[in-house]
């Protein structure tokens, strides 16, 4: 009896892993206008029906497309990683601290600060760049900071995920209170690695 619930339990698993890799599969298969990989649940668009602000998808003059493949990079690197208090390190990060380390990855100079500092400090976006990869998002009470994937999601630190993206639905949506553009350097090269 228990070889045959054992064997059950791995054809379930390994099912359960096949479906996975097939939607991962398709999800790759899928591509935004960035290269990036776009995997929206179907349902998702239909809950953004009414802001169109968020599905802009124009370039502007701002955008760089060697410093948006930086910060990417810098992103993917440390999905998974752990929370930590002041953390700014592959230890473990805080929403600023983790902010802080992709922009100084990508070879931008941003202060090491709070999200209420960055956001007193730093530029409002346009209605425009809000969607907008790079562009800082933040929330209310001004002690969370992330940053924009597009209009539908964002990258930060979460107190209880670590690093991972999380979408404008339900508990954040009601929480943005704004967003902030990094100003980047007037002659900005790509950092040699």
């Amino acid at each position: 009896m228990r070889k045959a619930y054992r064997l059950v339990v791995c054809l379930m698993a390994l099912s359960m892993m096949l479906v996975l890799i097939g939607q991962r599969a398709e999800a790759q298969s899928r591509r935004d206008t960035r290269g990036a990989y776009f995997d929206l649940p179907d349902d998702f668009s239909r809950s953004f029906s009414s802001s169109p602000k968020l599905h802009s998808r124009k370039r502007t003059p701002h955008q760089n497309p060697e410093i948006e493949a930086l910060l990417y990079g810098a992103i993917q690197d440390r999905i998974g990683a752990p929370y930590r208090s002041n953390g700014m390190d592959d230890r473990g990060y805080d929403c600023s601290g983790f902010v802080w380390r992709v922009f100084q990855e990508a070879g931008i100079d941003l202060s090491r600060t709070s999200a209420r500092t960055l956001w007193e400090t730093l530029p409002e976006a346009s209605g425009e760049e809000e969607a907008e990869f790079g562009t800082l998002v933040f929330f209310r009470g001004l002690t969370h900071v992330g940053i924009v994937r597009d209009g539908y999601s964002f990258y930060h630190s979460s107190t209880s995920q670590g690093v991972v993206r999380s979408f404008y639905s339900g508990y954040w949506a009601e929480r943005v209170i704004g967003y902030r553009r990094v100003p980047l350097p007037g002659n900005w090269e790509v950092a040699r690695r």
